[in-house]
């Protein structure tokens, strides 16, 4: 539908009808150019949340009875995490076959060049430029000009970016509605290991020293030093 909008100039209301009604129309069907594109992903984008998307996973579970899961409801929720647990919880209690799981640490990890982390998205997302970790220098970025230089001269570069940050004051809480739920189970992202910025093919052990990719380094043991002092109280 969203191609059709852009590309054949459709108004679009949300109905399947209207959708096949326009079926025939010639453009939406061919390659897009660069700029339709982007103008295809913001009328995607639009007004939607990751509630939306959990909403419809649970109307699908109940309508099928299929077993529906929410991948990474930390990273996809962000700050509406706590919106977002609530429904997943009140879809179980309904007996929904619903789960979802959650890493114990409130970044993702991808190019500074990302499609999803635009400059103009950054306020969307609830992000600044200095929730964002430039892995090649070590440090937190200062500005938004600096990101958007970047994203010129290294947008293959990999970057941090903290949409919760468990150091903030509030972040760590709105984490742990995720890493604590029975509703959710703890995960990992698994990367080949980088060490000082170089793949490493052979088996080592002990570990050289250095400093590995920020994903590999917490993994689900950060739950156990985390939160297992507080549970065995």
């Amino acid at each position: 539908m969203a191609r059709q909008k852009v590309m054949d100039g459709v108004q679009l209301d949300g109905r399947s009808l209207s959708y096949f009604a326009n079926f025939g129309k010639p453009r939406w069907k061919e390659s897009a150019t660069v700029e339709e594109l982007r103008q295809i992903l913001d009328v995607v984008k639009g007004p939607i949340t990751a509630l939306d998307g959990i909403r419809e996973i649970i109307a699908a579970s109940t309508e099928t009875g299929a077993h529906m899961h929410v991948c990474h409801v930390h990273s996809t929720a962000t700050r509406l995490l706590p919106q977002a647990m609530a429904l997943l919880r009140e879809a179980k209690q309904a007996g929904a076959h619903v789960t979802a799981e959650a890493n114990p640490w409130g970044a993702q990890s991808t190019s500074i060049g990302a499609a999803f982390f635009t400059p103009s998205n950054l306020d969307k997302l609830g992000l600044k430029a200095t929730d964002i970790f430039y892995v090649k220098t070590r440090h937190r970025l200062t500005s938004l000009d600096q990101f958007e230089e970047l994203r010129k001269s290294d947008p293959a570069g990999l970057g941090v970016f903290f949409s919760l940050d468990k150091n903030k004051p509030g972040d760590r809480e709105i984490l742990d509605l995720a890493v604590l739920a029975p509703e959710t189970a703890i995960a990992t992202d698994r990367l080949p290991f980088f060490l000082n910025g170089k793949l490493v093919h052979e088996d080592v052990w002990p570990l050289p020293e250095g400093r590995g990719d920020p994903q590999i380094e917490f993994d689900p043991c950060s739950v156990d030093r985390s939160f297992g002092a507080h549970d065995a109280q």
